[in-house]
């Protein structure tokens, strides 16, 4: 599910694990941020939660690594990871094509079956 809008409505009051992504952009990490946030407030039972960042530029910019770790950091969301920006989704995706369909020999589909495992292992 996503949104904020989801959460605050109150459709699922525990989560095992939840991820929260964002695009590499200063509001979309402070949204991360805000979504953390009203965990607490809502009365949210979420065993773990994770950050992952998508679509991010490579190498990553100082002043978003910076915003990154800050949210980290105040909100209490590590950082499941970052996932760089996909020439291979972005064709996919433009070509209409089911992002299932790509090999899972791609670097991006890689990465991200290893974040998750990764998340789901701790």
């Amino acid at each position: 599910e996503a949104g904020m809008e989801h959460l605050s409505r109150m459709n699922l009051r525990q989560i095992d694990l939840l991820f929260v992504i964002s695009d590499p952009s200063a509001r979309g990490i402070l949204t991360a941020h805000r979504i953390a946030d009203i965990t607490g407030p809502l009365g949210l039972e979420i065993k773990e939660r994770y950050l992952i960042v998508n679509r991010a530029p490579d190498p990553i910019p100082e002043a978003l690594s910076v915003k990154i770790n800050q949210t980290v950091q105040d909100a209490d969301l590590p950082l499941g990871g970052i996932l760089p920006m996909s020439n291979d989704l972005t064709e996919q995706e433009l070509s209409g094509s089911s992002y299932l369909k790509l090999s899972m020999e791609i670097p991006i589909i890689q990465q991200a079956f290893n974040i998750f495992s990764n998340c789901i292992e701790n």
